[in-house]
């Protein structure tokens, strides 16, 4: 797995600054097409990969930091799903079952924190980031700037459904879940995917 740096911005961690922390990229996010022009297949230790580093990951710096954070005023922990937690990409199903396995422990979390806690799951669509090649200016994608203002809100929601992502949210609830599946199965394909 290649390793990379990122800066993580903290209320309150173990440090009051920023801070650099090593994270491994996804081998999901290594296969992803302009596009979503190929279909990608991911082979059993791509899959419990994906699971590790998407699930495992958070679940584990949560447990090393959570004690820490209970004693500080303010406290939060911010977990990052995605649209694909409430309605799948087909071509994605390892990734899409992490985003889903991390937003039913961020509800869980959630209340076994209340008061002690703030627990907050962002949710965004498709982020315009160098995560993987192509993606920083990919069209239909969101700005990252435009991801991170959803934290200027005052209160906090514990829940920052971006308005892209409320579509894929409100899917089921609404009676469309099928369908939304279906016709976004369909436009992948018709970009070329399987």
């Amino acid at each position: 797995m290649a390793l990379g740096k990122v800066r993580l911005q903290t209320r309150h961690l173990l440090v009051r600054q920023p801070i650099q922390i090593a994270h491994a990229q996804s081998p999901w996010g290594d296969r992803i097409r302009s596009h979503l022009s190929h279909q990608w297949v991911l082979t059993l230790a791509d899959a419990e990969a994906t699971l590790a580093i998407n699930v495992l990951g958070p679940i584990r710096l949560t447990n090393a930091l959570v004690n820490h954070l209970t004693g500080q005023p303010d406290a939060a922990i911010v977990t990052v799903t995605s649209g694909l937690a409430y309605a799948p990409l087909v071509a994605a199903p390892t990734y899409s079952a992490t985003k889903a396995a991390i937003h039913s422990y961020t509800v869980s979390l959630r209340t076994q924190l209340a008061g002690k806690v703030e627990v907050i799951e962002l949710a965004p669509p498709g982020v315009q980031t160098d995560l993987t090649p192509g993606q920083a200016n990919r069209p239909g994608y969101m700005p990252l700037d435009a991801v991170a203002a959803q934290f200027a809100q005052q209160a906090t929601p514990r829940e920052i459904l971006v308005d892209e992502v409320q579509f894929l949210r409100q899917a089921e609830r609404e009676g469309r879940f099928d369908e939304t599946l279906t016709e976004r199965a369909a436009k992948q394909r018709e970009a070329g995917g399987q």
